[in-house]
């Protein structure tokens, strides 16, 4: 969690760079600060009932590819941001054959790993 102190002195120079013009940059710097103290605390009653409905298998699946896709989302709009459309599209493809490679492989070691196991257990002692 941000401190509170870093998301006040982002809120500040997001509202200084608004005044400033830069609109982008400001609204950056300062949607944390409104996630934080203003949206959260009043979906956060909404959201928990739904949250614990959820099987603990599901999120535990689910919240690793969340965070890997998003990190791939955010690399793209960084890279775009820094060095164009073009570079971040290609980076971030490159990024995303390998996670998805990455993943290919992980079920193929958990589909081989259940089969061996199968051939010990059926194999006579």
């Amino acid at each position: 969690m941000t401190p509170d102190w870093l998301l006040a002195y982002m809120a500040i120079a997001g509202v200084c760079a608004l005044l400033l013009g830069l609109r982008k940059t400001g609204m950056g710097l300062i949607m944390p600060a409104i996630m934080s103290w203003i949206i959260w605390p009043l979906l956060w009653p909404m959201v928990l009932p739904q949250i614990q409905r959820i099987p603990a298998l599901l999120l535990l699946l689910a919240v690793p590819v969340v965070v890997v896709f998003g990190g791939l989302l955010m690399l793209d709009r960084i890279l775009t941001w820094v060095y164009g459309k073009s570079v971040g599209g290609h980076v971030t493809a490159i990024y995303l054959v390998r996670v998805i490679d990455a993943i290919g492989r992980g079920l193929v070691f958990c589909v081989v790993w259940l089969f061996r196991l199968f051939a010990q257990l059926l194999r006579p002692r």
